[in-house]
């Protein structure tokens, strides 16, 4: 919460609040309490000697102030690990598409070579063929 002076637009008082949300703690300077309803605070007011002067302290917590990284990622939410499985199911389904990719390109290749072969000996049949006919034909003309 933020008061301004009548006068003018200077600041005059301010009061922080503290918004813990889950195992995330962190400060707020405006607005209620976010999250558990923790009460800790602190109103501080400009008074008319030009100092900033505490009006209201409340430092009671009801919260652990420091989450260690073990418990933060033993809180992690169903969300959370649903994403995390279905990026590692992600990452293998692609390592697998790869693999299939490059095993399709070898049985393209063999069957590219195949055909190719395939092709020659067609050739050399219709030249053996033609070459026969040929011959067959000069043998009924004489």
């Amino acid at each position: 919460m933020v008061g301004f002076s009548p006068a003018g637009l200077d600041v005059i008082r301010r009061a922080i609040v503290l918004a813990y949300k889950g195992n995330l703690v962190q400060f707020v300077n405006q607005g209620p309490a976010l999250g558990k309803g923790c009460k800790a605070m602190i109103h501080i007011k400009y008074d008319q000697s030009g100092k900033w002067m505490i009006t209201k302290f409340v430092k009671d917590h009801n919260h652990p102030l420091v989450v260690s990284p073990r418990e933060a990622r033993q809180t992690m939410d169903e969300k959370d690990k649903k994403i995390q499985e279905l990026t590692v199911e992600l990452r293998i389904k692609k390592r697998l598409c790869v693999t299939y990719q490059e095993q399709l390109k070898c049985y393209m290749n063999i069957v590219e070579e195949h055909s190719d072969k395939l092709s020659a000996r067609i050739h050399h049949i219709l030249d053996n063929l033609k070459e026969y006919e040929s011959i067959e034909e000069l043998l009924h003309q004489t």
